[in-house]
């Protein structure tokens, strides 16, 4: 096509419909669409990065459960220990 083809589609299309006509990619429909995908790129990044964190927060969890586990354990010895004295210190 020539330009000046095409200067003279633009100027009648400016004569006919108004100095400022919206294309097939203009408009607050298409920048809402746009706009959403966006935030859904933006939602599966963050899901996909704790999701391939999560493993290892898992792992890390689980050594320090351990320690809290037997540290429970020692607690409820120490305190069976205290009743028995003192069911014994009773009588």
């Amino acid at each position: 096509m020539k330009l000046e083809s095409i200067e003279a589609v633009s100027a009648a299309r400016e004569h006919v419909f108004g100095p400022y006509v919206m294309g097939p990619y203009e408009g607050p429909f298409v920048t809402l669409l746009g706009i959403l995908f966006v935030l859904i790129i933006l939602f599966t990044v963050i899901v996909l990065v704790l999701w391939i964190a999560l493993p290892f927060s898992v792992f890390g969890v689980k050594g320090l459960l351990k320690k809290a586990v037997k540290e429970q354990e020692k607690t409820n010895e120490y305190l069976r220990r205290l009743v028995e004295k003192e069911k014994g210190t009773e009588d």
